[in-house]
């Protein structure tokens, strides 16, 4: 049986692996240690004046950037794990992203907030969250018992269960 530290550093070894699935213990192990490992570079940062806009260098923007490929990557694998595609990974960040692009950075955006008052903007948050909360039920399914169209199910023998 793994233990949470195991199952925080399984997307490390399966850096680039978008095949398979990843059990929740994975996904929300990692995500665990990702979020440890982000507030301690960012107190770092802070510590050291790195958060200065001047300063050359940060910890944290290093750090974070070599962890967004195994999140990326534990995520679609999550998502086969409930036997769902991996391409929802970039439609629901494409959901999130888009309206707030279009809402702040165009120009269509700000006619759109002046014109309504600031209503856009209570109207696109309010389209987040519920995409947020929908991505946030997927991830806390249970895995689909079995295989899938993606493999094996991942609670095997592989992991002691």
């Amino acid at each position: 049986m793994l233990s949470p530290i195991q199952w925080a550093f399984l997307p490390l070894e399966k850096y680039f692996q978008l095949h398979g699935r990843s059990p929740r213990a994975e996904y929300w192990w990692f995500w665990l240690l990702y979020m440890v490992v982000g507030i301690i570079t960012a107190l770092f940062d802070e510590l050291a004046g790195l958060n200065d806009p001047h300063a050359p260098f940060t910890l944290s923007t290093p750090v974070s950037l070599t962890l967004l490929v195994p999140s990326i990557t534990v995520t679609v694998r999550r998502l086969h794990d409930i036997n769902k595609s991996g391409w929802l990974v970039l439609g629901y960040g494409l959901a999130i992203y888009v309206p707030l692009i279009v809402l702040f950075l165009t120009p269509v955006g700000w006619v759109l907030l002046f014109a309504t008052g600031g209503a856009a903007v209570f109207l696109a948050v309010g389209a987040i969250i519920l995409i947020g909360l929908k991505f946030l039920f997927m991830m806390v399914q249970d895995s689909n018992p079995g295989d899938n169209l993606y493999g094996p199910n991942p609670y095997g023998l592989q992991y002691g269960f």
